[in-house]
């Protein structure tokens, strides 16, 4: 996975749910698939697809999850058996990644988007995974 600063800063300045956010997301993490203007070019199926649906390898229709608005599809990028923590206490979003790691990760939105924040704390903590296995 490449660099995912960028990425995380865009997750950091949104203001809601964004779907042109979740696709690009879903690019990011999602091994074969590529980007080509305002449509996505499968590498395995080499078909043109929407913002909103993709094939996978077997030629299967694949909605691109609502990672910005549910925390639900934001949990399912998170790494396996990495341990996480949020509360939205005081009406703000906080949220705690790999709390027993050499490396946490946090994420804090005061608009309470608890998706959000979730998603800058999973790719940081995907981040910091990828800089440790190739040290």
């Amino acid at each position: 996975m490449s660099d995912l600063s960028s990425l995380i800063e865009r997750i950091e300045a949104a203001t809601g749910g964004d779907r042109e956010l979740d696709a690009e997301i879903w690019l990011t993490c999602t091994p074969g698939a590529t980007r080509d203007k305002w449509s996505y070019v499968h590498k395995a199926t080499g078909r043109e697809c929407t913002v909103d649906e993709t094939r996978d390898a077997t030629d299967r229709l694949i909605i691109v999850p609502s990672y910005t608005t549910s925390i639900d599809a934001a949990l399912t990028l998170l790494p396996e058996g990495l341990e996480f923590e949020f509360t939205n206490l005081y009406g703000g979003a906080a949220v705690g990644m790999g709390l027993n790691t050499e490396s946490p990760c946090y994420a804090r939105r005061e608009d309470g988007s608890i998706p959000l924040a979730l998603l800058a704390a999973i790719l940081r903590a995907r981040q910091a995974a990828d800089t440790e296995s190739q040290s």
